[in-house]
């Protein structure tokens, strides 16, 4: 992943983060909390799971001593034991807490440099595993990730009958072009 990439993607991220969770306040409280037998039960529970691997990832980033910037944001927010669990307990606090996230990863992506995405980072699973990767593809990841479970979600919105609408990167990019470089820094 270049800079540019990482900036678009936590931009891209950012966006259908509000679009969806617009469309799901539409929705009512009643029909997203309303479990659908999907992998993380309701539409509510898995914007929760996108948000719990965000923070997963972001404090393992922050291990690295370069990357300590994130440490301090970080404190206000929960640290998740479990990829399942209930993180806030209203759709009010996910929502703020989204928000403050989405500002934080868009933050953090406009400061890397070329010689930091190519760093390796050793990092500790939940399960104790160790692994050594380059920051580029833990980032790649962590932005497929969000992709996916936002997926799920269009899926079980569709199948309440609310179309979440366009999804699509390029649409993103049309609607609000990205920054220059030293407009974003």
């Amino acid at each position: 992943m270049h800079q540019d990439g990482a900036r678009t993607m936590a931009r891209y991220n950012a966006w259908m983060n509000r679009k969806l969770i617009s469309k799901a306040q539409d929705m009512g409280l009643e029909r997203i909390e309303q479990d659908q037998k999907a992998f993380f039960g309701s539409i509510a529970t898995t914007f929760q799971h996108i948000m719990i691997g965000d923070l997963v990832w972001l404090r393992r980033y922050a291990e690295a001593p370069f990357f300590q910037r994130l440490t301090s944001v970080l404190l206000n927010f929960p640290e998740p034991k479990s990829l399942h669990e209930r993180i806030f307990s209203s759709w009010h606090a996910y929502t703020e807490a989204r928000t403050r996230l989405d500002d934080i990863l868009i933050n953090f992506a406009d400061s890397l440099t070329a010689e930091e995405l190519a760093t390796e980072l050793e990092f500790r699973t939940m399960k104790g595993d160790v692994y050594r990767t380059p920051l580029w593809q833990l980032l790649t990841h962590l932005f497929n990730h969000q992709t996916h479970h936002r997926g799920q979600i269009t899926t079980l919105m569709m199948q309440q009958g609310f179309d979440p609408g366009v999804t699509d990167l390029v649409a993103m990019l049309r609607e609000a072009p990205l920054p220059s470089r030293s407009e974003a820094l």
